[in-house]
Parts: structure tokens; sequence; C-alpha cells
């Protein structure tokens, strides 16, 4: 259970629970471990394997998952993992307090780490342990930047955090959207110039992130209708931006909610914002194209 203080500049502050702290504590592991500088040019090499989401893993991605799963291990945590490198895990002892269910991509933006671009994250979405879970069975994300010292923490019903405090009401004082928009079709990119936006074609190549930073308002609105953004890529970031009073949604015939979380190939076609005016705007334009 987290329960919110508020300091003397009525500042809402976090405190987690063992789950929480065990979780934060294996991610936190495994960024001291990939960005180690000793080793950091080892774990880009390829490990020669397809992982559960059909990409090439690279070093990196499966220590990150194996560092993850065995400190979850040490510090009695149990329950199923299910992970973009190797899928469906069984962890620990079936009877232990802590059993839940996980949704962890150990390293998003893997080519980044493998090129030396700062881009990336750990992304991680849980929640108590029920059979066959779905996105809406995850009640709490936390998602690590490997970059920098930043960190996003949410709880369904309760609110969404950077950096141990509350994410506060949206500002809008900018009366332009900053708009990241990724798509395949020209008359899409056509549409898009009677948008009233700045807009940014260009992936940063890490999907977790770069919706985390919709949730922060770092970025107005993310649209990516190219229909190859798996579900462990915004799990987490979906329930942080949802959290902070934001919208996530798909323009698939599947809710969000009921994706089921051992599947990895499926791609959506995804809209995060937390501006509803703006984001109202674009998805009733995008619904012509789509």
């Amino acid at each position: 259970m987290v329960r919110q203080q508020l300091d003397s500049r009525n500042l809402v502050h976090l405190e987690m629970d063992g789950v929480d702290r065990a979780i934060k504590r294996a991610i936190t592991r495994v960024k001291n471990v990939i960005m180690n500088p000793v080793i950091n040019h080892k774990l880009r090499q390829e490990e020669g394997i397809i992982n559960a989401a059909g990409q090439k893993a690279i070093h990196a991605d499966i220590i990150a998952e194996k560092i993850f799963l065995k400190t979850l291990e040490e510090e009695g945590v149990c329950g199923v993992l299910y992970s973009e490198e190797s899928g469906r895990i069984e962890f620990g002892s079936l009877d232990c307090e802590n059993r839940v269910n996980i949704l962890l991509d150990p390293l998003d933006g893997s080519k980044n780490f493998k090129a030396g671009f700062p881009v990336g994250c750990v992304s991680v979405a849980y929640g108590e342990y029920t059979p066959n879970p779905k996105l809406s069975n995850l009640t709490r994300a936390m998602i690590i930047n490997l970059y920098a010292e930043e960190e996003y923490f949410a709880v369904k019903g309760e609110g969404a955090w950077f950096n141990g405090k509350a994410i506060g009401e949206l500002n809008n004082g900018s009366s332009v959207p900053s708009l990241r928009y990724y798509s395949y079709a020209e008359d899409e990119k056509k549409m898009l110039q009677e948008f009233d936006g700045a807009i940014a074609t260009k992936s940063l190549g890490s999907v977790a992130w770069e919706l985390a930073m919709v949730a922060s308002n770092t970025r107005d609105i993310f649209v990516d209708t190219r229909g190859k953004i798996k579900a462990h890529d915004f799990a987490a970031s979906k329930l942080i931006i949802e959290e902070a009073g934001g919208i996530f949604d798909s323009f698939d015939d599947t809710s969000p909610d009921d994706i089921l979380l051992g599947d990895f190939k499926t791609g959506y076609k995804i809209v995060a914002s937390r501006d509803p005016v703006a984001y109202s705007k674009l998805s009733n334009e995008m619904k012509n194209f789509l």
C-alpha cells in the first residue's frame, strides 16, 4: 500500500511497500550492472537468439532479465514474470506472500544501447497474481531512466509520481502542442500539416520513455500508427499516464486493458496525451485515415 504524505511545500511524496521496494531494487541493480563502463561494450554484443517478441536480443537484454529475476527471488517475491526476452517464467515459491504478475521490458531501447545513444529505460508493470492476466490486472508501474537519475512510479487509483513527487496538474501555458508522431502513411503525414502542433516524426528509440514523458508533460501527444508497438512497450507508461490524469488508447479493435500479458508479438496503434482538447481533435482527424 502507498501512503501519501504532505511536506511543507504541499507536494505529495510516497512510501513504497515491500514488493515496490523489491522491484525498485531489482531495476536499480539492472541499471548499475548494464551501465558499468568496464563491461558495457561486452553487453552490446548480439546473443544470436530471437526473443519472445520475435526480435534479436543483445547480451544486455538477457543479463538485465536475469538480474531482475534473481533480485526478486532474493527479496522473497514470487509469481509469474512475463518478459520481452524469455516470455513467461514462473519464479519463486508458490506459497510466498508476495505473489505477483509482472510484465517486464528489461531494456527498452536496446538498439540505442548497442549504438551508444543515451535514451532508454527499464519498464515494469505489475499487480497481484491472477491466472491469465490482462493489462487491466496490472495496478502498479515503475520506469527508471538508464542514463539519468529519473524515475516514474504509479499506483492505480492513487496517482503517479516523478522522482518521488506527485505529478502535478497539466500546465496549459503553451497553445501549440508538441506532437510525436510515427507512421508509414504519407496521407497521414499530410493530414498533420493541418494540425496545430510542433511535429516530430523521428523516434527516440524507446517507446516506454517517450510515453512516460507524456505523463510529465514533456510531450503533449504521442501517436504511433505503424502497428508495431507491443504491450510490454507501453504497459507501465499507460498506467503512469492515466494516473497522471492523461488518456491512453489504441486505434485497434482490442482495448488496451484487454490485452493478455502473454501476448508479446501483436503490434498496436496507440495514442496518448494529457491534453484532452488536442487529443480529441487529433483522434477525430485520425479516424478518417485508419
